[in-house]
């Protein structure tokens, strides 16, 4: 121990404690009255404080360390200081020198400020050198954190911005060349999709036609129908079906999925428009049987009476006929016409069975004709298809044949089904058939039926007036 104070005797050497000045000259610095050491740990300081000088404390000297004596740091206010008041008048009293104890004071007294630790200094040979003193056992002031930051934030602001080079340093970037082939299948699959939509799209206005047709029509005349929305929505159909033969595919299965999904829903809308059809021929039939027995008359004649009706009141008495004659002229004999009537309309008053009878024998040679392009277009064979298996001119016999469902199903299987449409069509029909039951013929067989008996009467009717089609 001895030693170790004649080691230190030389080193550390007593200061005085610097008067106050009052003639313009340094201000009266004032010191902490522990070390570094002891302040940092928060115990007691040992040291020297006898006379004027003050020594080193007993805890330095035992660890072999210089006794360090920090002038204090000013009070810092409770509030939060702005941004402004961070950066001092001064740059170089931004933090408090750091001053040996031969340097220091012996009695130093000033304002009992609250204390900021700062981290122990530890001199390693002749220089002072910032070392945080670490231990295990000892409690560390954290306190002197906030001054770290202060001082960072002043730095910060006082250090000149720095140029952003990085447009300067821009190198470009090789794209991985792209596998031969993948524009051609993103454009393919691209054409699937979007021939899906109108294909879905046609679907949604083919059921609520078919919805229309077995709902509301019957309660409408017939020459009210609206006929025009399933020509129109067939005739779409038939161009999308033109398209998808054109759209060009691979081996891709993105792809593969994608033709299959579009092939049910073209099989899909096929299928509802033999059932408008059907549906509309039952209609159309229904009206020309209930205009052939209206006693309605052609004009000339008073609708409200029929031609038996005339010829027995002539041949009961010719005086009665011939003052009838005499006393009404023909424009008393017209219907009454509505204001709003049309001359595509007039026909109906002039002869109604005649008017329906026609407008149905052209409403069914034009659905026949959009039904078999669709067949065509599709891929449908011409055993399988519901318009092939018709014709107009005769010869049913074979048609009807046709349309039982053990014949039919002994055509369609004798002829090799070739195409995806078959396929997928006959897998569609097979499924109706098996909801329906067993000993029903399918819808297939169904619609095939009625299309036949409908066509066979309204045609017949026709060639019996001698209307050519």
């Amino acid at each position: 121990m001895a030693a170790e104070q004649g080691m230190f005797a030389g080193s550390v050497a007593l200061s005085t404690v610097q008067g106050s000045h009052t003639d313009g000259t340094l201000p009266r610095r004032a010191f902490r009255r522990s070390c570094d050491r002891c302040h940092a740990q928060k115990i007691k300081c040992t040291g020297n404080q006898s006379g004027l000088a003050r020594g080193p404390c007993q805890r330095c000297q035992q660890a072999g360390l210089g006794c360090v004596y920090s002038e204090r740091c000013p009070k810092r206010k409770l509030r939060k200081a702005s941004a402004a008041n961070l950066v001092p008048a001064n740059p170089k009293h931004m933090s408090s020198p750091l001053v040996s104890s031969h340097t220091l004071p012996r009695d130093v007294s000033g304002s009992q400020s609250a204390p900021t630790s700062l981290p122990f200094l530890d001199p390693s040979g002749d220089y002072d050198w910032f070392w945080p003193s670490i231990d295990v056992d000892e409690t560390i002031d954290t306190s002197f954190l906030e001054l770290s930051h202060d001082n960072e934030t002043i730095s910060s602001q006082l250090e000149p911005p720095m140029l952003d080079l990085s447009s300067f340093l821009e190198f470009p970037v090789k794209e991985s060349p792209s596998p031969p082939g993948s524009s051609n299948a993103a454009g393919a699959t691209s054409a699937h999709r979007e021939h899906f939509d109108g294909l879905l799209a046609v679907s949604q206005e083919l059921e609520e036609i078919l919805s229309a047709v077995t709902a509301e029509w019957p309660k409408k005349e017939i020459w009210t129908y609206p006929i025009g929305m399933f020509f129109n929505a067939s005739r779409r159909l038939l161009a999308r079906l033109r398209q998808q033969a054109h759209i060009e595919g691979n081996s891709d299965m993105l792809e593969e999925c994608l033709q299959t999904k579009n092939l049910f829903m073209a099989v899909h809308c096929y299928m509802l428009t033999a059932k408008i059809l059907a549906s509309i021929s039952d209609l159309l039939l229904f009206h020309i049987q209930h205009a052939q027995n209206d006693p309605l008359t052609p004009l000339g004649r008073n609708r409200s009476q029929s031609p038996r009706r005339d010829a027995s009141d002539k041949g009961s008495s010719s005086s009665n006929s011939s003052s009838n004659s005499s006393d009404h002229s023909r424009a008393d004999t017209m219907p009454l016409f509505t204001s709003n009537l049309p001359i595509g309309q007039l026909f109906s008053y002039v002869n109604p069975f005649m008017h329906t009878l026609f407008s149905a024998c052209t409403t069914l040679r034009i659905g026949l004709d959009l039904l078999r392009e669709n067949e065509l277009t599709l891929g449908v064979p011409p055993v399988q298809g519901i318009a092939a298996s018709i014709t107009v001119g005769g010869g049913w016999e074979h048609e009807m044949d046709a349309a039982r469902p053990e014949t039919a199903h002994s055509v369609v299987g004798g002829e090799k089904l070739c195409t995806p449409a078959s396929r997928v069509l006959t897998m569609f029909w097979s499924d109706e058939a098996v909801i329906h039951g067993a000993e029903s013929a399918g819808s297939r067989g169904r619609i095939l039926a009625v299309l036949q008996r409908c066509y066979g009467e309204i045609f017949s009717l026709a060639r019996q007036h001698k209307m050519a089609f």
